[in-house]
């Protein structure tokens, strides 16, 4: 939950960082639902601007996916729809050898970050079939 508060100016009589009416710079600290803090500045003078700005970047952090969840709840889906241990096994292995692996490598952790471009980069690679995956046993 991120909240608002003043930092006052030497010209400024109030001491309270909690007071709205003056115009002093206005900040935002607290920490998102993933853990991550912040404190940064607002931008702006008025408290009820730097509310606003507060509940967009909650909801632009909220709103992000990681690939890791997308992954997993694929695969619980799969386990939903009574899929064969076999077939979600498999998949299971392919996005841990392969799809996770590549995202990594790419610095890509959130759903937002691919885009077909991307994608299609990834579809290209060639497959070894019938081989070993680098150290991975088959």
């Amino acid at each position: 939950m991120l909240s608002v508060y003043t930092r006052h100016y030497p010209p400024c009589p109030r001491t309270d960082i909690h007071y709205r009416r003056c115009r002093c710079p206005k900040w935002i600290r607290g920490v998102f639902e993933n853990g991550d803090r912040v404190r940064l500045s607002a931008r702006t003078r008025s408290w009820v601007d730097a509310e606003r700005k507060a509940r967009e970047m909650e909801r632009a952090a909220s709103g992000r996916i990681t690939v890791e969840c997308a992954v997993q709840a694929y695969i619980k889906d799969d386990e939903a729809r009574n899929l064969s241990r076999a077939t979600i096994n498999q998949r299971q292995a392919f996005f841990a050898r392969r799809f996770l692996p590549w995202c990594q490598e790419r610095h890509i952790s959130h759903l937002d970050q691919l885009r077909t471009a991307l994608l299609r980069q990834f579809l290209e690679q060639p497959w070894r079939s019938g081989q070993r995956d680098q150290g991975l046993p088959a």
